[in-house]
């Protein structure tokens, strides 16, 4: 279990399960706030509603929950006390919620009300249900009352739909009610309806009002762009049930922000707080994260206003602010950076300056102690904000989010605000948030720097095909044969990939159902297929691999013609090298002039960019016409080359030497600043261009399948050239040898388990081994 650090500033249960934030108000005294909850266990299961008070908004008492399911209306395990709201009238608080149960036929959702005089006690009223059904057609989705005063009257909210979730035509909507007492409420009608994409089914409404700009918001299940929250802002006449939208947009942009809900203070300030989480129907929730004893965050207190051009801003609430340790920096032209270490306390750190202009980056990373690490970058040029997933800690790993923004010409601020397992960011004072939860190995650590825009770290060019790998049945030696996805340079994009590099690859497969799940796995595991060719022409290559005792292997292809050597020049996506830190390509291109001419043109397109060329030349005699061809083309590539990847066996082939030091040296004649010789269960060799050189040992492995070993070494050792950042002539030879041994580390447990891609190890298991 990770040591996952509990939010200090963001409210969280001392166990139990919570979710939405179900009203915050103040009453006697005290802030009085309730939420979705479980008592029992850390899942979602049974709906009580929690209850804490604090006087600050700091730090907080959890009482009894204030509601239980105990009613017919609202008893049931898969149902319960559902989210509402609080309003305080006549010195009295008034706890409006969804009470669910459900039976062979369908769901009940119905609209209840509970009161107490002494904010301890609460009491259900009498006349439950208060709205007994949906009051139109449409679906059975009826939920999440929020009461308000407006123009003259109580008003009351709730979500619906046009019909069942799963239909993708259903259309989320707003029921409004109107009443003079709180107990009894006449229909108005359907407040707004969603456009097309808006949502399915609109969860947890709400309204309110700056500078007479009347905004709805709410959490929609199934929007088009994965927004969870939704506001729209205009007009309202609520006696007349009529909304006049003008401008639609979110509240947060993050991964973990929903349910929002908003409250009044003093002055008419309008604050919100919401549930840092999601649901498995959201794309990039897998679960709900590996916490022990707990799972929920509720959000800090967030302060809404317009700007001078009326758009709806957001800050931290001052109270909150004073509580984290500060740390203001300037952006400037030539800013190198700084390093911000873990903290034992919650940190913000606000910057103000100009952004870096056409080919730099603003990149914050967000790391751990283990260097899991979140990276968010400014992109002014293209206005737009991403945030990479792809290194940070294994539950966390959400893919690439990227968000436009206009940010400002001359000067712009941006807020990062840490508290235990949490980061919000605001930028452009407040016109965009971004809120995001992460499981990360002990406190976070932020690291600022400016660098070159690139949005691959590795690009791999050559061929993806089927690894047919065959296993002995029975005493009659019959073969049977595993299907794999496979193919030297695809290898190592997924290997890089796995431990979090921001990976691509350029190829070509058959318009076939091989080639559709060649696509499928490198999409899975995270690779763009942006460059990836499918062809109708050809049909996917194939592999068959024959292993002995000792996991060794022997390769037989059908390629005639296989489609990764149908590639041609014109289809090269050069755009995506010039965005790469590294191309990586192979030999087997060049054993078909076609393919040939399409990895020369990469090459060239790479060298012109400044693009670090990684090769590793892979030799399979039955592909080549002789020997002697392959050595020519083979060698052809070395002029091209940065970095050079060769097995023992290989490099008398390519250079005429048997000794190690002597093959490196002459490889380097052409160019290469670094060559890499692997050795087996030995480990490997480097060599530098400057004749520093060292043996680096391997680690002891249980040989299953040595397919794809090379390849994740070449994985491993070129994500760790990526995480540094350095150009490659700035290492050391001590820094060489820990890139090397992280890749020997990786190439170990890959061995251990059948075929190639699908024996890949992720960051954790890398770690392992190597403290082993």
């Amino acid at each position: 279990m990770r040591d996952i650090v509990r939010p200090s500033l963001h409210f969280t249960p001392q166990k139990g399960w919570i979710n939405d934030p179900n009203g915050l108000v103040f009453f006697k005294g005290q802030y009085h706030l309730f939420y979705q909850y479980n008592p029992y266990h850390d899942n979602w299961d049974s709906m009580h509603w929690g209850h804490a008070v604090s006087r600050d908004l700091i730090h907080w008492e959890e009482l009894e929950p204030a509601l239980v399911p105990d009613m017919p209306y609202d008893n049931d395990k898969n149902g319960g006390c559902f989210s509402g709201s609080v309003v305080v009238h006549d010195d009295q608080l008034f706890l409006f919620y969804t009470g669910r149960t459900e039976d062979e036929t369908g769901i009940f959702e119905t609209q209840n009300l509970a009161v107490s005089k002494d904010g301890i006690h609460f009491v259900k009223a009498e006349e439950n249900p208060l709205i007994k059904e949906v009051p139109e057609k449409g679906g059975r989705d009826f939920r999440d009352p929020k009461v308000f005063f407006a123009q003259g009257k109580w008003r009351m909210i709730c979500g619906g739909s046009t019909g069942r979730i799963e239909h993708p035509d259903s259309c989320g909507r707003i029921y409004l009610f109107s009443s003079t007492d709180l107990y009894h409420w006449a229909y108005s009608g359907i407040l707004y309806e969603a456009e097309p994409g808006e949502g399915r089914m609109f969860e947890c409404p709400d309204a309110f009002c700056l500078d007479d700009v009347w905004f709805l918001t709410t959490s929609p299940m199934y929007e088009k762009d994965s927004v969870t929250t939704l506001y729209l802002s205009g007009q309202v006449d609520f006696d007349k049930c009529e909304f006049h939208k003008e401008i639609s947009g979110t509240l947060d942009l993050g991964t973990h922000y929903y349910a929002a809900q908003t409250y009044p203070v003093l002055h008419g300030e309008i604050r919100s707080v919401a549930w840092l989480g999601g649901w498995l129907w959201m794309p990039w929730i897998r679960d709900f994260g590996p916490e022990e004893g707990y799972r929920g965050i509720l959000d800090v207190s967030r302060v809404w206003y317009l700007d001078d051009n009326r758009r709806l801003c957001a800050k931290v609430a001052d109270k909150v602010k004073a509580e984290m340790k500060l740390f203001s920096r300037t952006l400037e032209k030539h800013w190198t950076g700084e390093n911000i270490p873990p903290q034992s306390e919650p940190v913000m750190v606000e910057l103000k300056g100009k952004l870096p202009g056409d080919g730099e980056l603003l990149c914050i990373d967000l790391y751990d102690t283990d260097r899991h690490t979140v990276t968010i970058c400014f992109d002014s040029s293209n206005k737009e904000m991403t945030v990479n997933y792809n290194r940070a800690d294994r539950a966390s790993r959400y893919g690439i989010r990227t968000v436009p923004c206009e940010m400002m010409e001359k000067e712009t601020d941006i807020d990062i605000l840490i508290d235990g397992n949490t980061f919000t960011l605001l930028w452009e004072h407040g016109l965009y948030r971004y809120t995001g939860k992460l499981y990360p190995q002990g406190n976070i650590g932020v690291d600022i720097k400016y660098r070159t825009k690139r949005h691959y770290d590795i690009t791999s060019l050559g061929e993806i095909l089927i690894d047919f790998t065959g296993k002995k049945e029975s005493e009659r030696q019959t073969l049977s044969y595993t299907q794999n996805p496979g193919g030297a340079p695809a290898n190592v994009v997924v290997a890089a990939q796995r431990l979090g590099a921001q990976t691509a690859f350029i190829g070509k497969i058959g318009e076939d159902f091989l080639g559709d799940f060649l696509k499928e796995t490198l999409d899975k595991c995270g690779v763009s297929t942006e460059g990836l060719i499918s062809d109708a022409d050809y049909f996917t290559t194939l592999a068959f691999v024959k292993l002995a005792d000792n996991g060794e292997r022997n390769f037989a292809f059908a390629r005639k013609p296989g489609a990764d050597i149908g590639l041609k020049a014109e289809e090269i996506r050069k755009d995506i090298i010039c965005q790469s830190r590294i191309l990586h390509v192979g030999s087997l291109s060049l054993t078909d002039e076609l393919s040939r001419n399409a990895e020369f043109i990469a090459l060239k397109a790479a060298k012109n960019n400044g693009t670090i060329i990684s090769y590793d030349p892979n030799y399979r005699a039955s592909l080549w016409d002789s020997q002697e061809e392959a050595c020519k083309w083979m060698r052809s590539i070395l002029e091209y080359a940065d970095i050079v990847k060769v097995s023992e066996e290989e490099i008398e082939l390519l250079t005429g030497y048997t000794d190690v030091r002597k093959a490196a040296e002459s490889i380097t004649e052409y160019g290469a600043k670094i060559v890499l010789i692997t050795l087996g269960e030995k480990g490997s060799f480097v060599y530098l261009q400057d004749q520093q050189e060292a043996y680096v040992s391997g680690y002891s492995s249980k040989v299953v399948d040595t397919t794809g070993a090379g390849d994740s070494f070449m994985g491993g050792f070129l994500y760790k050239i990526c995480e540094s950042g350095k150009r490659i002539e700035e290492y050391s030879l001590q820094e060489m040898i820990e890139c090397v041994r992280f890749g020997n580390a990786v190439a170990s447990l890959c061995v251990e388990r059948e075929g190639a891609i699908p024996a890949m190890p992720v960051m954790e298991e890398v770690i392992k081994r190597i403290n082993s």
